[in-house]
């Protein structure tokens, strides 16, 4: 049993967080959108094969609930999805942002790897389903799909007050 300063503690390791309001993060899926749906061109270092691990916010807000209600004491659990090649992302938020007729096409260039780059830092959250029935329930597709929408509603809002101030 870990007791730190007279506590019973527990760690919960989660993955890359994305989702509606992560508009001040600069996490890659949140930088990428804000790219597509600026014009800009997104950026991928490498081949875009490498991978990560992704967790959409309200599965990690359950999962947080749900290890709150059990006894973890000296547990490390991850907490997230599945292992996500950053090309995939990419081709995900091109297809969702295709969609939209006012923004214009996605482009996207391949650049050098960056230096010291992981290939592959992705989480098993078996661990979390065994200790306290936790598992994600929003798939890759249905969390960006929010998540760009809620980027899109943002920035028309955020137009909208543009225009207003002139």
């Amino acid at each position: 049993m870990r007791v730190l300063f007279g506590l019973k503690t527990a760690s919960l390791r989660f993955g890359n967080i994305y989702g509606p309001r992560s508009g001040h993060k600069k996490s890659i899926i949140a930088q990428y959108i804000k790219q597509a749906l600026n014009g800009n061109i997104i950026e991928i270092f490498g081949d875009g094969n490498q991978t990560r691990d992704f967790i959409f916010i309200s599965d990690l807000v359950e999962a947080i609930l749900l290890a709150s209600s059990v006894n973890l004491t000296g547990e490390v659990v991850h907490i997230a999805t599945s292992e996500t090649s950053i090309k995939e992302i990419v081709e995900n938020l091109k297809f969702l942002i295709s969609t939209k007729e006012v923004f214009p096409p996605v482009r996207v260039k391949k650049s050098n790897p960056r230096v010291g780059e992981i290939k592959h830092n992705f989480s098993k959250s078996n661990k979390a389903f065994k200790l306290f029935g936790w598992t994600p329930k929003v798939t890759l597709e249905v969390g960006l799909r929010l998540t760009v929408d809620w980027f899109i509603r943002q920035k028309n809002v955020e137009n909208q007050f543009e225009i207003g101030c002139e």
